[in-house]
């Protein structure tokens, strides 16, 4: 590194807020849970030991008036976001959590794909979804959206580039990079699309 860039990334450093003691200091001063079946029934859902009075869950607490058992956050899940959203429920068993999107992304990946299977990848796309299905041992085929588009792939796009190795599409909308949102006649086009090729997944 050179002196000047030395010099530049010290000053960025001590003007940089001390966050990470802000945080620590905020979950310190965070009111404790004062019950103490509210901590063993979240211990036991997360399968270890926690103190009376432990913070984290005191947190928790405005969320649900009810002390969390054993699966609730899945049975709560299952029961009534996507009955909200969708007009759709699903029985805990169906639902799996996940430490976010790309973990859900992650598993499905390595549990759905077979070596040499392709995975279409509209761009530009997340850094790290053509990582995973190579980890995967997939072959990701990347469909570019043009900037005159819009950055988005139309659905005759997408015909064209499912192939007889294909087994999963990785739409996502909004997109990270871009911020292109297809609407829903654009994801209509889309479904009637993966009804003529029933072996191919879509991750949405």
């Amino acid at each position: 590194m050179r002196k000047a860039d030395a010099q530049f990334a010290g000053k960025r450093r001590a003007k940089q807020p001390r966050v990470k003691e802000q945080i620590i200091q905020e979950q310190v001063k965070a009111p404790a849970s004062t019950s103490p079946s509210t901590n063993q029934a979240a211990g036991d859902l997360f399968g270890q030991q926690l103190p009376d009075g432990d913070f984290t869950f005191g947190a928790l607490r405005p969320g649900r008036d009810d002390p969390p058992t054993r699966g609730s956050c899945v049975i709560f899940c299952s029961k009534n976001i996507p009955t909200r959203d969708n007009g759709l429920e699903y029985a805990a068993a169906d639902v799996i959590a996940t430490c976010g999107g790309k973990h859900a992304l992650y598993n499905t990946l390595q549990a759905i794909l077979d070596p040499g299977d392709e995975v279409v990848i509209p761009g530009p796309y997340w850094v790290s979804y053509a990582d995973m299905t190579v980890l995967a041992e997939g072959a990701p085929k990347i469909l570019m959206g043009s900037e005159s588009k819009g950055f988005k792939v139309s659905a005759a796009d997408l015909e064209a580039a499912i192939g007889p190795k294909t087994r999963m599409v990785l739409l996502n909308s909004p997109s990270n990079p871009t911020g292109a949102t297809y609407s829903e006649a654009e994801m209509a086009e889309f479904g009637r699309v993966f009804a003529r090729h029933p072996s191919v997944c879509c991750a949405v």
